[in-house]
Formats: structure tokens, C-alpha cells, sequence
């Protein structure tokens, strides 16, 4: 992992010849677990390798899979601006509309869409008409609920393309009110037919995205995505950027910036690890902690005395059902067993 990141943020090319067997079955694990593929392509030479025919496979069903999602999401934009909905792309397809990479590089599971909270229920429905459903088959069609969420449960189509829709930008964990959100939405910028976040907008999302939204870590995918925004739009590390500010994030984006100076200016970091751990430190890693034995009543107590209400807000978000349905009981329930069975264990 981090030859390929000193590599790719200096934009080295390197030969296969100069590679071991076991850095080029990492490579392909790596390609798998954090879809980075397309800058592993782009990074080192491998049409002599054994691997270079199930690398150039997986690069290729990326390809057809993300040119699919694009052309979905033409047809929603049209869609979209044709009923004046106020919205806006955001993360790996903003950034594809935007060409901040070069074709075939940076990839994306799904689309996540911002629209304005009043135009949430026109937007849900126009994506019923362009044939899309709750993923969750037991949920009803209906955007009522929204819980804690910064976005609809997943909906999807008959091309398997996934879509977000989002009401605000940032996870009510992190700010009670989204501080940026009627910001990108004033903003945003039109291109492609498409709207998109403006650049420092762009920026600030993808640091908040990358290293305060995730619990666990989404791989080197963030730095990259700095550093290329920075290059497109010709940011500069010491730019006062209104959106980073706004969320708090100025230390963030100091350390960051400082980490790719540091790689792009010294032939070795030998603090390397300990460099990418404090930047890490950012995603607010939580200690994992064991299942909890069942006859451990107390702990069972504690852990599970506060989850009671969680779960109906969740329950009610995750199935678009009100707590006075029928049916809400047996949602409730299932709901709570899942919960019970991911951290009780029997022995």
C-alpha cells in the first residue's frame, strides 16, 4: 500500500520487473478491497505478469459498470433539471463530471445525489418514475422517515446502479445542522448538463468524506482524490476555503496537505506509517469491542438499555413504516434480534 501511494501521488510509472510475486498478489487484493484498480493501472506496468489477465478483467467489468451508472445518471440529471429539482452530485461521480481524473482512474460503487430538503419527496418520486426502488424489498415507497440519516435508505434499478439521495451533506454524529449543505446547493456549478459542487466545495467534501464520515478505513482513496481537485482546479494548500472552515477542518486539511508535500518532496519518509496513522486518527476509529457473553447480564444491560429507542427511529427509517403500523411491531423485533445476534455470543 504505500508504494502504490508514494508512487501514485508522485505520478511514477513502474515496470513489473522491478516487483516480487508477493507485491503483485497485494496489488490485486488491493484492487479488489478498495476498488483501486484504476490507479494501480495507472501506476505500474503489468501486462507481463501472470495477474495482468484478472487485473485487466477487473479493470474492464469497473469500466462497463461505471460507464452504466454515468449514463443512469444522465437520464436522472435530465430528469431532474427538467423539474427544476435543486440539486447536486457529489464524491466519485461529481468528480467524473468534473474530470478531475483521467478516463478508466477513479471509480465508484454508487450515485450519491444532494437534493434541497423541499425538494425531497419531488426528487424520490421522479426516481420512481425512472423505475427506482428501495433495495430493502420490504420497505414501503415512501421518503417520510428520515431518522439520523444524511440520506434515504438505498434505492436501486433494474441496471443494479445504487443511489443515495441525500437531504443534507454531513451524518447528524458529526453536526446536529449540516453546515455546508445550503452552501454547495447555492453554489454548485453547472456542467455537462449535470450539477456539481464548486471546487473548494468538492474539496471539503472529500476530507470531511474521507477521514471524519468513516468509521473504518476506505483505503488511500481520499488522498488521491485531494491531491487531484487541488491539481485540476489549481488550489493551493494555504487557500482559505470557507467550506473546510465551516466544518472545523482546518487542522485536517493542514496535515493532509503537509503529508503530500512531505511525499512529493523527499526520496524516503521513515515516518511513513506513523504519518498515514496520525492522519488516520481523524476517522474516528472506534475500539471494536468483543460480542458480550449471554449469561453477562450486566454488560448486556448497559449496552443494550440505550439501543431500545434507537432502533425504533431506526426501524421506522430503515422499512419508511410508522411506529403506529400493524406490522411495525414485527419490523421492531427483527430489527432488535439483528441487533442482539452481531453481539451476543454462547460461549
Amino acid at each position: 500500500m504505500r508504494d502504490l501511494i508514494v508512487n501514485y501521488l508522485n505520478e511514477k510509472k513502474i515496470n513489473a520487473d522491478d516487483l516480487d510475486q508477493e507485491d503483485i498478489s497485494n496489488l490485486l487484493s488491493l484492487s479488489k478491497k478498495f476498488h483501486l484498480i484504476g490507479f494501480i493501472a495507472s501506476t505500474y506496468e503489468l501486462e507481463h505478469t501472470t495477474e495482468y489477465s484478472e487485473l485487466n478483467s477487473i479493470r474492464r467489468t469497473f469500466v462497463a459498470k461505471n460507464l452504466l451508472m454515468m449514463h443512469d445518471l444522465k437520464l436522472i440529471c435530465t430528469h431532474f433539471n427538467k423539474k427544476k429539482i435543486n440539486y447536486c452530485i457529489l464524491k466519485g461521480p461529481a468528480l467524473n463530471v468534473a474530470d478531475v481524473y483521467e478516463p478508466a482512474t477513479r471509480f465508484f460503487r454508487d450515485l450519491d445525489i444532494l437534493v434541497a430538503k423541499e425538494d425531497l419527496e419531488i426528487a424520490f418520486k421522479a426516481l420512481n418514475n425512472l423505475g427506482y426502488e428501495y433495495l430493502n424489498k420490504y420497505a414501503n415507497n415512501s421518503c417520510e422517515y428520515l431518522g439520523n440519516h444524511h440520506h434515504l435508505p438505498i434505492m436501486s434499478n433494474q441496471n443494479k446502479t445504487f443511489v443515495e439521495l441525500h437531504h443534507r451533506v454531513t451524518s447528524k454524529r458529526h453536526y446536529e445542522e449540516c453546515p455546508i449543505t445550503k452552501n454547495i446547493l447555492m453554489e454548485k456549478i453547472f456542467h455537462k448538463e449535470t450539477f456539481i459542487p464548486s471546487p473548494d466545495a468538492l474539496l471539503a467534501h472529500t476530507l470531511y468524506h474521507g477521514l471524519i464520515q468513516h468509521v473504518y478505513s476506505i483505503g488511500p482513496v481520499v488522498l488521491f482524490d485531494i491531491k487531484e481537485i487541488m491539481k485540476k482546479f489549481g488550489l493551493k494548500g494555504h487557500i482559505n476555503n470557507k467550506y473546510i472552515s465551516m466544518l472545523g477542518l482546518n487542522k485536517e486539511f493542514t496535515n493532509v496537505n503537509e503529508f503530500l508535500i512531505k511525499i512529493k518532496n523527499e526520496d524516503e519518509i521513515k515516518d511513513f506509517d506513523q504519518r498515514l496513522d496520525n492522519l488516520r486518527q481523524n476517522l474516528a476509529l472506534k475500539h471494536e469491542e468483543g460480542k458480550i457473553h449471554i449469561l453477562d447480564l450486566k454488560k448486556m444491560f448497559i449496552k443494550f438499555s440505550d439501543n431500545f429507542s434507537e432502533v425504533i427511529v431506526r426501524t421506522e427509517f430503515k422499512y419508511q413504516t410508522a411506529r403506529t403500523s400493524i406490522k411495525f411491531p414485527f419490523l421492531y423485533f427483527s430489527e432488535l434480534f439483528r441487533l442482539i445476534r452481531s453481539n451476543i455470543r454462547l460461549f
